[in-house]
């Protein structure tokens, strides 16, 4: 079992970039005056800044409203459950495992995903559904696995960029690796899937060796080298910026079934927030080119 959990990381370690351009509202860009008070981090001379735990702090109230008006199953009268809304006349959220922070709309500002309940098994897949915490609107949902959804800092055009690594198994001799590039979109408001990378193994045990591997850039099949060389230019360009990693916090780990919904929202609201993730303020002094098309190769 070691060595198989073993080959899976090196299979979830060999792909995955992500490319994001954004704008941002004006009232999030610090000022000369407050530079000093933002948390920032420096890559390749470029300051990038991190919006204020009292801005972040802002979104308690309405996060623990929406986190205590989860869908939640109750016994129906004939066989099986009935899925309930506490509130219907207040936004609300599904059922769901797990929560977590990400800023999908390039504001600084996060947004709320969930992991819902039914959209996980033996795979590894995982599904997310993203709202936004102030009006409670469910505005996109995430295909992924389990891996990593960070953001990273594109060192060539100066923009950044959400990368989503991820993978999922089908069985125990097929592996997929994928990496899911997405771009701000301002026409919608949150990033879109623009770039598409994806691997399928065929292992066999024992030995462990590969019998087939297939590449895939864009939906497309793709030769090794040309998934390989643009795998190499992400790895040479893009910078991670590991505070903005998306930390998931499951409901079993900050409450228990004896909590009314109110404290379970409570608690969940306050380890969200009370995290070591950070989010950036987009283009705080960098190139606003959300409208750029990709380079996927190094112009000469």
């Amino acid at each position: 079992m070691k060595k198989f959990k073993k080959i899976i990381c090196a299979c979830l370690a060999a792909t995955q970039i992500f490319f994001f351009a954004s704008c941002v509202k004006e009232e999030y860009l610090p000022t000369p005056e407050s530079m000093s008070e933002h948390d920032f981090c420096r890559i390749n001379g470029e300051d990038i800044y991190f919006t204020t735990t009292e801005d972040i702090a802002e979104l308690r109230e309405p996060l623990i409203k929406l986190l205590s008006n989860r869908v939640e199953r109750v016994e129906s009268d004939g066989w099986g459950y009935d899925r309930v809304v506490p509130n219907p006349s207040e936004p609300s959220i599904a059922e769901c495992y797990a929560c977590g922070l990400f800023d999908v709309t390039a504001d600084g500002i996060p947004e709320l995903l969930i992991h819902p309940r039914g959209f996980e098994g033996s795979s590894g897949g995982v599904d997310y559904y993203v709202y936004d915490i102030k009006t409670g609107e469910k505005i996109t949902e995430i295909s992924s696995g389990h891996g990593s959804i960070c953001l990273y800092f594109d060192t060539v055009r100066k923009i950044f960029a959400m990368v989503d690594r991820s993978g999922t198994q089908g069985g125990i001799y097929t592996q997929y690796t994928d990496l899911t590039v997405r771009t701000f979109n301002p026409e919608i408001g949150r990033y879109a899937v623009e770039v598409y990378l994806a691997a399928h193994y065929e292992l066999e045990l024992p030995p462990e060796k590969y019998n087939t591997v297939e590449y895939e850039i864009n939906g497309s099949p793709a030769s090794w080298f040309d998934y390989y060389s643009l795998y190499n230019q992400v790895y040479d360009d893009y910078v991670r910026i590991y505070e903005t990693e998306l930390i998931l916090i499951n409901w079993s780990d900050v409450s228990s079934d004896e909590d009314s919904r109110p404290v379970a929202a409570e608690k969940m609201a306050d380890a969200l927030l009370k995290s070591e993730q950070k989010f950036v303020i987009p283009n705080t002094n960098t190139v606003n080119n959300f409208g750029e098309e990709l380079c996927l190769t190094k112009s000469n």
